[in-house]
């Protein structure tokens, strides 16, 4: 399949405009320092060389950098026809990358970054999006005997679904996860999807991320 650079260049330019208010109101925030520009894309055969402003270049802690090129390898690579990033920094391919020198001196892919990934994370719906019913929820997740568990709350904070899913890999290592979830509302509103692991230990709920969304009947 062919892909259309634009749209990978809107995804880009969305994660550096930074979180919008439905975001920063569900706590997310991010490491692209302000300022950052995408000054070219380009797709040959499953590698996105990814040209950005020196802004992107700006010092910050080794974890903060990590997770910086992290954002931008997720980003890209959610499109099926990319399966790993070059970065350019004003042009010129970028070898060691930030203070502490990471070295870049391959195509990066989301293998390099999993260990700075929360246990569960969600990919589909995204905050604030107004969601189909059934709604598909998906992601990635690195839990316990590869349980995915989830629920929906209604605008009252009430529960009108709960189901489980697993993972095509769990307890140690990352799997996908996708499940198709009914619920019961009579007019839009606005609700929470909830996504969690039960704790081995007393199975109370752990590792949740909360997606507020907008329900549809």
């Amino acid at each position: 399949a062919t892909f259309d650079p634009g749209v990978g260049r809107i995804a880009l330019e969305d994660l550096f405009s930074g979180p919008n208010s439905a975001e920063r109101g569900a706590f997310i925030g991010t490491e692209v320092p302000e300022g950052t520009e995408l000054l070219g894309l380009d797709i040959d055969d499953g590698v996105a060389t990814v040209d950005l402003s020196d802004e992107f270049a700006d010092s910050g802690g080794s974890l903060e950098e990590t997770v910086r090129l992290a954002q931008v390898v997720y980003t890209i690579t959610q499109f099926d026809t990319v399966r790993s990033v070059r970065f350019r920094i004003e042009g010129d391919p970028v070898e060691t990358f930030g203070s502490h020198g990471i070295v870049l001196d391959r195509p990066q892919t989301r293998k390099g970054y999993e260990e700075h990934l929360p246990a569960i994370l969600v990919e589909s719906p995204s905050i604030g999006e107004r969601v189909d019913n059934p709604v598909t929820v998906s992601g990635t997740a690195n839990v316990f005997e590869a349980t995915v568990s989830l629920r929906i709350l209604n605008a009252r904070g009430k529960e009108i679904a709960r189901t489980f899913t697993t993972a095509t890999c769990g307890t140690g290592c990352r799997g996908d996860y996708s499940v198709s979830v009914p619920y019961g509302v009579d007019r839009e509103q606005p609700g929470i999807i909830e996504v969690f692991e039960s704790s081995a230990e007393n199975g109370r709920p752990i590792n949740v991320v909360r997606i507020p969304v907008t329900l549809t009947p």
